[in-house]
């Protein structure tokens, strides 16, 4: 067996050698069209809601409200029974771009949070943890009692409902995902939960991991 001395090697003699291997492991095929896991899925339509296509807006309307979003041109909605699937109208992924594959999957979730809304509205449950912390409602306005000097005011959007159980907590509702969540996020963003006590607002359950404080000599 022939040992080689690092000496004897050169650099182009070692590209020369790998490099063939590196060509042919490096190889793929952009061809075939891998469709999203979440396009892909249908969706179940309840018997109290109704879905109307016009001109790209697609109008989802049940029991407890209308909703409506853009549809794109390169999207089909197929219905069987009590399902609908959002399927893409090209099938060779050339003709479309990133942008259009992400939303394939971006429009099947939005109708799926619309679906659901109109028929059972999405809620958001906001919990104040602190000495002193506390929330009420006033009109079309939340007012946060948060260690400032001053109240925070935060407005209520037409769209969304709020309930002020008790007074360290708040329970939103709506027919839109987006609307609830953001206000929700809103709330929070006011008073973040802190790392050492605990203290914040938190949404929906969210929990935190406890760091312990430095002593500083």
């Amino acid at each position: 067996m022939k040992l080689f001395s690092p000496t004897t090697i050169s650099a182009s003699n070692l590209m020369t050698r790998f490099l063939p291997f590196c060509r042919s492991t490096s190889r793929f095929s952009t061809s075939s069209f891998n469709p999203s896991y979440v396009g892909k899925q249908s969706i179940l339509l309840p018997k109290d809601v109704q879905i109307q296509l016009r001109k790209q807006i697609l109008e989802v309307s049940g029991p407890n409200g209308q909703l409506q979003q853009n549809f794109p041109k390169y999207l089909r909605l197929r219905q069987e029974n009590d399902s609908i699937k959002i399927e893409i109208a090209s099938k060779s992924r050339d003709d479309l771009s990133k942008k259009q594959l992400a939303m394939w999957g971006t429009t099947r979730a939005l109708l799926g949070n619309n679906v659901k809304g109109v028929s059972e509205p999405w809620q958001s449950l906001v919990k104040l943890l602190g000495v002193g912390y506390r929330a009420s409602v006033e009109g079309n306005n939340i007012l946060l009692k948060v260690g400032f000097a001053n109240a925070v005011s935060v407005q209520i959007p037409p769209e969304v409902q709020v309930e002020n159980p008790s007074p360290t907590s708040l329970v939103l509702s709506g027919i839109d995902k987006q609307k609830v969540t953001q206000l929700a996020a809103k709330i929070r963003s006011f008073k973040k939960p802190e790392p050492y006590k605990g203290k914040g607002i938190y949404v929906d359950g969210e929990n935190i991991q406890l760091k312990n404080k430095r002593n500083i000599s």
